[in-house]
């Protein structure tokens, strides 16, 4: 069983592919892909609760705060090395550089981005200074004039704007100076101790589906629209925008000479240090809970 981090889409391509294309039987695996989103817990908890041996969960944060809290869990492998959550805003709003979002109205979907946006002017060295506001998931209130500038995923949003005519400038937090890894690959302590075959089989196949829809972009989308996000009314055509705005964020680890899935662990330590120094407690120290030496060996596999 695989917990997702949230709702089927496209954001879970390597995983469908892996399926599809018989990576995952290849390797001896089948694999129950349960879904996430509102109203479930989240992935890393899942694990942890013995729900599911393998999670995706979206946000590292997510799973440093569940490790912090005791769960006794291992990140694995990262499928984005840099996550795509940042910020959005629309073009005339003139913003290019953080030192633009002093003063400004900033929208996020919880109170946790606070400490994020506080890093992130600290970081710069300028005071954290904005007018918070809490929105929904959409980008409904950014396009009303409510407020100047968005906290979210910029592959998800941007899309959906664009489906609509809207165009939204992005820039992400990694760019901003607090690089974070997206859609981990976690497992618990005991599993890999126990099982480090199967997991190392997952991650060769998820990685082999990734590579596959970097091969070929159309097939995750059709996928998605006719079977795993029908239920959801996901259009091909949403599906086949969000699969190209993501596929860079996928592929941005081969291309700086990591393996797929890798990310750097000493990036991730740096953002933490930062968010402790800004307020957000609960963080455990990465070298305790990352392991990235199982999906070494699964390069081979």
């Amino acid at each position: 069983r695989c917990c997702l981090g949230w709702v089927p889409s496209v954001e879970w391509a390597g995983l469908y592919l892996a399926d599809e294309l018989g990576e995952l039987a290849r390797r001896g695996l089948r694999v129950q892909a349960l879904d996430g989103g509102p109203g479930r817990p989240g992935a890393a908890r899942r694990v942890a609760a013995g729900e599911a041996e393998v999670g995706l969960p979206s946000d590292a944060l997510d799973v440093l705060r569940a490790v912090g809290s005791g769960a006794d869990l291992v990140i694995v492998a990262a499928t984005m090395r840099d996550s795509p959550l940042g910020f959005a805003w629309l073009p005339q709003t003139g913003i290019g550089r953080l030192a633009d979002l002093a003063d400004a109205r900033i929208g996020a979907g919880a109170e946790a981005d606070r400490v994020v946006l506080d890093t992130l002017f600290g970081l710069a060295g300028l005071p954290a200074r904005y007018d918070f506001h809490l929105i929904g998931h959409d980008s409904s209130e950014l396009e009303a004039g409510e407020i100047d500038v968005m906290c979210c995923s910029t592959v998800s949003q941007p899309a959906a704007a664009a489906l609509r005519g809207v165009e939204l400038h992005t820039s992400t937090f990694a760019e901003w100076g607090l690089p974070v890894p997206a859609d981990l690959v976690v497992v618990t302590r005991d599993m890999l101790t126990a099982d480090r075959a199967t997991v190392r089989g997952f991650l060769a196949a998820l990685a082999a589906g990734w590579r596959a829809n970097e091969a070929d972009p159309t097939l995750a989308p059709r996928l998605v629209a006719d079977r795993h996000g029908r239920e959801r009314g996901l259009s091909h055509e949403w599906s086949v925008a969000e699969n190209e705005r993501q596929r860079p964020f996928v592929r941005a680890a081969p291309e700086t000479g990591l393996p797929w899935l890798g990310f750097e662990p000493a990036d991730l330590a740096a953002t933490v240090a930062a968010l402790a120094s800004a307020g957000m407690g609960g963080l455990p120290e990465v070298s305790q809970c990352v392991d990235l030496t199982v999906l070494a060996e699964a390069q081979d596999t």
